[in-house]
């Protein structure tokens, strides 16, 4: 009976471990009979997820408080609200790459003595630049992180602009003298909606710059998987010699230059 599950398990294929490992945590070790990562695993997503709870409560909790009268007092309420808020998206992150290194764990195992490109791709996709650990090309890291991090930021400062624009143009052109802009109506109109649309622009193409890099990142660790194997050897001889051209019967017709060129490796 056990050799008959043995047999079963090692006989998936890597997108039925895939598939099996990204629906159900835990499935890709238990295919791989690795039992004792599953503590690891169901343990850092239940703490991670708990502690999610946890400062997501805290940050709803400030949230429905009436706000603070001093200037005092209210600094220290925004800076416990944003303590909270980054406390349950940090805590989110790490559920979110404890389930990606459950994944990547399962596919990287069930063939741990030949370079999958299901697993470097599913790797990288759940994570980016995990796929290029797997395939060892270690200095593109800095690449994509480099990359990812500059666009993000530039993708977040673009936004945040927009919406100040944005809030202003609206606050300064409903014709309400009660509403005021927080430029005290000192910057006209025209510029705003120009402002407003320049960094919505400017923050839609960082958004497809993510999506392009984290794409690449896919692609490259599959291809980098798939040439993983793939020897160039640096004795490479290239031999050139002269032909007559000979029609089909074997028969020469007239002197025809030609050139024979071979390529060995």
């Amino acid at each position: 009976k056990h050799g008959r599950w043995r047999h079963f398990c090692d006989s998936l294929g890597q997108g039925w471990v895939a598939l099996i490992a990204l629906t159900l945590p835990g499935g890709g070790q238990v295919l791989n009979r690795d039992y004792w990562k599953l503590p690891v695993f169901y343990g850092g997503i239940a703490m991670f997820s708990y502690g999610a709870y946890f400062y997501g409560r805290e940050y709803n909790r400030l949230g429905t408080e009436p706000l603070p009268g001093t200037p005092l007092e209210a600094l220290r309420y925004e800076d416990a609200r944003l303590r909270a808020r980054m406390g349950r998206d940090g805590m989110i992150a790490g559920a979110c790459i404890t389930y990606a290194a459950s994944v990547a764990d399962a596919l990287i195992s069930h063939s741990p003595n030949r370079q999958s490109a299901t697993a470097a791709m599913v790797s990288s996709a759940l994570l980016p630049g995990l796929g290029q650990i797997y395939n060892r090309s270690f200095w593109k890291l800095p690449l994509i992180y480099g990359g990812l991090s500059y666009l993000i930021s530039e993708a977040v400062s673009d936004h945040q602009l927009y919406v100040r624009y944005e809030r202003a143009y609206v606050a300064l052109a409903d014709d309400d003298p009660l509403t005021v802009d927080e430029f005290n109506g000192q910057v006209p109109l025209s510029t705003l909606e120009y402002g407003a649309s320049y960094y919505r622009r400017y923050r839609d193409l960082s958004i497809i710059g993510i999506a392009l890099v984290y794409a690449l990142n896919i692609i490259d660790a599959y291809v980098d998987a798939h040439l993983f194997y793939w020897n160039v050897n640096e004795d490479i001889t290239v031999r050139a010699e002269p032909q007559v051209a000979v029609n089909h019967l074997g028969v020469r017709r007239g002197v025809t230059p030609s050139m024979h060129v071979s390529v060995l490796f």
